[in-house]
Formats: C-alpha cells, sequence, structure tokens
C-alpha cells in the first residue's frame, strides 16, 4: 500500500503480522497505517508488529497514527508492539513524547531493555 512517500507492507510469519512502513508519514498519509491496521484487526489478527526500520521522518500526525494503531489493537484485543529498530529521529520523537515504554518493543528472542536515556538499546554495545 502506497501513499504520498509513505509505503505500508503487511507480511504474515508465524501467526504475526508485520506492518512495515517506510517513508515519510505525517497528515497527508499517517491514515494510511490506520487503515491497514484496522483491516488487520477487523480480520482476526492476533498479533502487530509495527517495523519502523526504513521511516525516516514522522511529524505529530504520524505519531498520532502510531498512536491509534495501538488504539485499535487494545480494542480488538490484538497484541502490539514496535520492532527494535528505528531511526534516529523517530527514536527522538518517541523519546521526547515519554511513549517509548508504553509502546513496548518486539523481541528477536527477549524483549529489549529501554536505556537510561530513554532510547532503543543499541544493536551492538558502542554502536551510538
Amino acid at each position: 500500500m502506497k501513499h504520498s512517500g509513505l509505503s505500508v507492507e503487511v507480511r504474515l510469519e508465524d501467526g504475526r503480522h508485520t506492518v512495515a512502513v517506510a517513508g515519510e508519514m505525517d497528515l497527508s498519509n499517517a491514515s494510511t497505517l490506520e487503515e491497514a491496521v484496522r483491516e488487520l484487526c477487523a480480520d482476526g489478527a492476533r498479533e502487530i508488529v509495527l517495523d519502523l526500520q526504513a521511516l525516516t521522518f514522522m511529524d505529530s500526525s504520524g505519531f498520532r497514527g502510531l498512536l491509534v494503531a495501538r488504539s485499535l489493537c487494545e480494542k480488538a484485543e490484538c497484541g502490539f508492539c514496535l520492532a527494535p529498530r528505528v531511526q534516529p529521529q523517530v527514536q527522538r520523537l518517541l523519546a521526547i513524547a515519554g511513549t517509548i515504554k508504553p509502546l513496548l518493543f518486539a523481541r528477536r528472542e527477549q524483549t529489549p531493555s529501554i536505556d537510561a536515556a530513554g532510547g532503543l538499546p543499541d544493536a551492538e554495545p558502542g554502536s551510538r
């Protein structure tokens, strides 16, 4: 699904839906994410992982889209979390808004911890 600089791709692996978001998410296209999550919830998805690794920009409307997606999943009793790797600009917005812990992060094997500054854990020690 593409819309004005934003691509939303849904993959199903082992019963988990991964929604990969790429490009720039802003007022003109944030509803694309909401629509994708709404559709998955209506179809009975049990778990959605939002992959923002290729999201290069997100404004407050895009941030609102994340919160709406989480709310849709809560109402549908569908698990919701973010994949652990995000671009620094997106990570900063999540940290400033204080939503890193409430949005939760998916795990490869265990949920990654949040560092003392509220940021995501490094992929590899010393990679900052």
